[in-house]
């Protein structure tokens, strides 16, 4: 079973342009901003995502393994594969929350990232005029069959 979706916007890498911040006598390292405004795009689609999922008859979250097949179109020829790829890793993420305090965003196809066993097809192209992330899960065999 393969679901696919695509979520417009130039993506981001996590680890580009890193914030430190001083929290109670610690640092912090805060993903870069560009990351943040590519997340809070990408969590935007989230619910039309799910939704067209869900009629595809897929139960989302997702659970068991899955492989993931991307291809980032970027506005510019910057960033590296690996970046992108856990910054989409995150964001596919089901939120998760320890009592009332909200610790991870994510648009909730997956439950955790660890999920993912490989990244088979995935590349970087550039697409200045139509920046956008066309994804593919899918969700592994023996793990749909159970």
């Amino acid at each position: 079973m393969i679901l696919k979706f695509t979520i417009l916007g130039p993506p981001r890498t996590k680890k580009t342009s890193n914030r430190l911040i001083r929290v109670g006598g610690f640092h912090k390292v805060l993903p870069s901003k560009a990351y943040c405004d590519w997340l809070k795009t990408a969590l935007q689609w989230g619910p039309m995502i799910r939704h067209a999922a869900r009629k595809a008859h897929f139960d989302v979250p997702l659970q068991g393994r899955v492989a993931i097949r991307a291809t980032f179109f970027r506005d510019a020829n910057r960033g590296d594969l690996t970046g992108y790829e856990q910054a989409l890793a995150d964001a596919l993420q089901e939120p998760l929350y320890r009592g009332m305090k909200q610790i991870r965003e994510g648009i909730g196809i997956i439950q955790d990232d660890r999920q993912i066993v490989h990244w088979d097809g995935t590349r970087l192209a550039v697409d200045r005029e139509n920046p956008r992330v066309e994804v593919e899960v899918i969700l592994l065999e023996e793990e749909a069959e159970k």
